[in-house]
């Protein structure tokens, strides 16, 4: 059974100053906050599909959306937790560890098989 969907969660970052809501229409404290979205395959392989930096009120919540780039730049590695963003590729890997054990291992059997048909023991039953 295949269990797939997908998700999403919103980090704060921190404090960003006080400034002028233009929602709110009064100075208010702001905090960044980053928001993203992740597929998953069995709750346990994920990766991130959207991503997106917010500079946003304390009051309602609103704010501009920032630079991806400028963000990751000032907080020096991604808060994203590390199962969420790199889940996918730890299952990519293990699709390709066993693709590797089948092909090394399928000749390997051929020639065990082989050796056992060419030399039978008594009591061998071959069908």
């Amino acid at each position: 059974m295949i269990i797939w969907g997908s998700g999403g969660d919103t980090l704060r970052l921190g404090e960003a100053g006080v400034a002028h809501c233009s929602t709110c229409e009064k100075e208010r404290g702001f905090k960044n906050v980053l928001s993203y979205r992740y597929a998953h395959l069995w709750y346990v392989f994920c990766w991130v599909t959207e991503k997106a930096y917010y500079t946003v009120c304390d009051a309602c919540g609103r704010g501009p959306k920032q630079d991806a780039k400028t963000m990751e730049a000032q907080l020096g590695k991604s808060p994203i937790p590390a199962h969420r963003r790199f889940g996918g590729l730890v299952l990519l890997g293990l699709v390709v560890l066993a693709v590797i054990v089948g092909v090394i291992g399928s000749p390997a059997s051929g020639r065990r098989e082989n050796g056992l048909v060419e030399q039978p023991q008594v009591g061998d039953l071959y069908t």
